[in-house]
């Protein structure tokens, strides 16, 4: 049990496996064709804007716009295509580098400045569904970054006094969302803004 806890409490450790599921998961990204319809529909959807060259209006077919979702995801795999080509790879890439991202964010979170990076990752890349969304052509990767996000400069804004972090962050944070999905989550977004503002100032509402 005590040589357990040692590997467990070893740096190397989560730095070996962390770097063992990332580049497993790339090679998966890569070799996997797309999975399903609706992998495949947005996989397709980047690939016309990437040919067509309109970054304005997402195509479900030549001259069929898409409207039923925001353009982030498809900005993000179209941009992907025009640098690693029109394949898995490509169209997958950045769900991979928005999951890295979001452990960045969580990072910002945790109160242990010893617990590295890697750790987080374990934690976040042994979680069957956010290993998956790490290698598939969805909104609800982005989605998951944009709101992690904004939930990280709340908690920064309620716990500082430097406002401008939060307000930043929160700007950035709510034109992320906007992209992504609707103007009602968005709206939910700015009432939990409003509320770090005051409750990190001198208001007297908290």
């Amino acid at each position: 049990m005590s040589e357990l806890k040692k590997v467990f409490d070893s740096e190397k450790f989560f730095r070996n496996s962390v770097v063992g599921i990332l580049l497993l998961r790339l090679l998966l990204n890569a070799v996997l064709p797309l999975m399903d319809k609706t992998e495949a529909r947005y996989a397709e959807i980047a690939r016309l804007m990437y040919e067509t060259n309109n970054w304005i209006t997402p195509q479900i077919d030549y001259g069929v716009p898409f409207w039923a979702k925001p353009p982030l995801n498809t900005w993000l795999s179209a941009l992907s295509m025009n640098i690693f080509g029109v394949n898995e790879f490509a169209v997958r890439f950045p769900a991979f580098l928005l999951s890295v991202l979001v452990v960045f964010l969580l990072c910002k979170l945790v109160k242990d400045k010893r617990k590295s990076f890697f750790v987080i990752a374990f934690v976040m890349f042994t979680l069957p569904q956010f290993l998956l969304h790490a290698g598939v052509v969805s909104t609800d990767t982005s989605l998951l970054m944009s709101i992690t996000l904004v939930m990280v400069a709340f908690w920064k804004q309620i716990n500082s006094t430097v406002k401008i972090y939060g307000g930043i962050c929160s700007l950035w944070g709510w034109d992320l969302v906007c992209w992504q999905k609707d103007l009602s989550l968005l709206s939910l977004l700015h009432l939990l803004f409003l509320f770090g503002y005051y409750c990190s100032g001198s208001s007297k509402i908290c």
